[in-house]
């Protein structure tokens, strides 16, 4: 959430002073321990204090809706919430709840433990330990000094997290197509008076009108999702302003503990994790957030997440908009604070219905080329821009065989998986399941190397049985390059793929090379990066979808 840093008025209770105790809060000799400087921050439910050793967090006594905190028994109990959720991705970093209390004499204290008999209970709060402001990812990147192996390891640590926090027992009534829908109601009736101000209203209109269809469209996905365990209790509030890399350790905090509806903490994990691609997009770093977002596809293995990235990017750019409006509304912030939410809030409005989009006419792509070429970077970047089901090779045949995605096989493991006879089963496994995305009307994406011509045609056919639109990328690169990336995928934890240089000279001697009479060809000499080579290609299916 956003929040705004203040010493004066509570810029969230008309017409009133901070409250007592955070002024007292305020003062240094508040605290038992040595403190120089106090820095307060604000968000619209929470009261932050910086002290240099630790923070306190209180909660504000609001209620918003989707979120109703005004008994002190509630703030608790969002305290206690707190610290047990937030101890899964930061569990060294929130150490206690303390109780803020206040004597006959008008002095507060923060305790610990029991409170003396004088004093009465004001309101509770979350202790956790300071981090440095210049490990938080957002400032990092305003330097544009994020490490190398930054979102692989992102993506690996959200893959464990999702994995250990299942919502198994999620039904379709809580988290299916019919909650997405309530959910969206909700929300866009809270965001509705905004209307004129910070969103523009045409903007709006559009929006809702592409949100409603998509919804309709994708009924039985959004109930399917639910069916097969793609919701987990995950963080919620899943922004750059919340990650924090501590010598080389990636430690998440802050996740959404108030409130157990659904589409806030417990979620489809492609919403989770569109928060952070859509975060990074709005700060000028597209690139990372679709470098995590494809390591995370590949890594899990599920084809239709992507379908889902453009709306859940989407919706989380929209509830940011709703978010900042809120904070740019409350009375007692300064004006040119105003100015800067009402035009962030602005900004998050039009990223929300870039994100979307208007609604393509479906096509099939055929992500061709040998080992080591980039295909499955590319490919699952650019499922999830264009909201395609994704099917790759890799995954298809390590399926088939029952074996773990990624993580070492044996050499006898290999040799199996990559036999003539387990590749064409492979390859037939994954035109019968093209064929099922396309009866939904749902774009795909085959990812695999494709050298026979026989292999792509049978594809191609179906798709023109459909009456879908084809594009065959033929992705190159030399022969060296290819190798080192072959040799590298031994050091990444999250590789899916087990060809060797071996497998791939083999490539190189089966190979009918591509030819236009075989449909619209796009050949791409992977000697960029992939999210400039993913827009490239974008455009390209745009022409072909526009030419109908």
């Amino acid at each position: 959430m956003m929040s705004s840093i203040s010493n004066s008025n509570d810029i969230f209770h008309s017409n009133q002073v901070l409250p007592d105790y955070v002024n007292a809060l305020l003062n240094p000799e508040t605290y038992d321990f040595d403190v120089n400087e106090i820095t307060l921050i604000q968000t619209h439910i929470s009261y932050v204090f910086l002290t240099g050793e630790r923070v306190y967090k209180t909660k504000k006594p609001v209620n918003f809706g989707f979120i109703n905190q005004l008994d002190l028994k509630q703030r608790h109990k969002n305290c206690i919430q707190e610290i047990e959720l937030n101890k899964r991705l930061a569990p060294d970093i929130y150490t206690n709840i303390v109780t803020i209390a206040k004597s006959r004499s008008g002095e507060f204290k923060i305790f610990t433990d029991n409170i003396k008999e004088d004093f009465i209970i004001v309101e509770y709060a979350v202790e956790m330990k300071q981090l440095p402001s210049k490990a938080i990812l957002g400032n990092i990147l305003e330097k544009g000094t994020v490490p190398k192996e930054f979102s692989r390891q992102f993506a690996e640590l959200l893959l464990d997290f999702h994995s250990k926090n299942s919502s198994q027992n999620s039904t379709i009534k809580f988290a299916g197509e019919s909650a997405m829908k309530n959910w969206w109601v909700r929300e866009s009736q809270e965001a509705s008076k905004f209307i004129g101000s910070t969103w523009n209203p045409k903007e709006a209109e559009e929006f809702n009108e592409t949100i409603q269809k998509f919804l309709k469209q994708n009924t039985e996905l959004l109930n399917n999702r639910t069916r097969q365990g793609n919701i987990v209790e995950g963080h919620g509030d899943l922004h750059s302003m919340h990650v924090y890399l501590l010598d080389e350790k990636i430690v998440i905090v802050d996740c959404i503990e108030f409130n157990d509806w659904f589409n806030f903490r417990i979620l489809d994990k492609g919403y989770d994790i569109a928060f952070i691609a859509m975060d990074l997009e709005a700060r000028g770093f597209p690139e990372i957030g679709d470098d995590i977002v494809g390591r995370y596809i590949v890594a899990s293995g599920d084809e239709t997440l992507p379908v889902l990235q453009p709306l859940h990017r989407a919706f989380r750019a929209f509830v940011r908009g709703k978010v900042e409006s809120i904070e740019s509304q409350q009375i007692g912030i300064p004006t040119k604070q105003k100015r800067e939410k009402a035009k962030s809030a602005s900004e998050y409005f039009s990223l929300a219905t870039k994100l979307i989009g208007k609604g393509k006419e479906p096509v099939l792509v055929l992500m061709c080329g040998l080992s080591g070429t980039g295909k499955s970077t590319i490919g699952s970047q650019l499922c999830a821009r264009i909201g395609a089901a994704y099917l790759s090779s890799d995954i298809v045949r390590k399926k088939i065989a029952d074996l773990p995605l990624y993580g070492k096989i044996s050499r006898q493991q290999r040799d199996e998986i990559y036999s003539a006879k387990m590749t064409e089963q492979t390859y037939r496994n994954m035109r019968e399941k093209a064929e099922q995305y396309i009866q939904k009307g749902y774009s795909v994406i085959l990812d695999a190397t494709y050298t026979n011509i026989l292999d792509r045609k049978k594809v191609l056919d179906i798709a023109r049985k459909y009456n879908y639109k084809t594009l065959i990328i033929d992705l190159k690169t030399t022969e060296s390059e290819a190798l080192s990336r072959i040799a590298y995928r031994m050091f990444d934890h999250l590789n899916v793929s087990d060809a060797t240089s071996a497998i791939y000279r083999g490539q190189v001697e089966q190979l009918v090379p591509i030819t236009e009479k075989e449909g619209t060809v796009m050949v791409i000499e992977n000697n960029d990066s992939p999210y400039k080579i993913v827009q490239q290609i974008i455009q390209k299916i745009s022409l072909l979808t526009d030419n109908k």
